[in-house]
């Protein structure tokens, strides 16, 4: 899963179908809080940035939407030829403050390209 975006950029959304073992789309329509986590794809467990807003769950297929903010992208590093950027998502339960963490076998990239001059 690969998105590009601009820095000055705010669209598209990220939208992400999470599932369970069984393969079935897991229902976020309610009772979840979500964080997004930025890491360079060269160093992918340093986090650089912390997304807490913007994300919404729901029950079908995509199950989870991350809205972008030309904000959420301050203090990236936005190459003119693009800088890949390794999304980690997680999902709390506020039932019980329990966390699952997105994990499919490739992790969603954004590449985040510099605004024109």
């Amino acid at each position: 899963m690969a998105w590009a975006y601009r820095s000055d950029q705010e669209l598209p959304s990220l939208a992400l179908t999470w599932k369970d073992r069984d393969g079935n789309v897991r229902d976020f329509s309610s009772g979840y809080t979500f964080t997004v986590k930025l890491a360079l794809a060269s160093a992918p467990t340093t986090v650089v940035a912390t997304k807490t807003t913007g994300i919404t769950g729901a029950a079908t297929s995509p199950n989870v939407v991350v809205d972008w903010s030309t904000s959420d992208f301050t203090g990236l590093t936005a190459a003119s030829g693009g800088t890949d950027y390794v999304c980690h998502v997680s999902a709390r339960r506020t039932a019980d403050s329990k966390d699952a963490v997105f994990n499919p076998a490739n992790p969603p990239i954004i590449t985040l390209l510099g605004a024109p001059a």
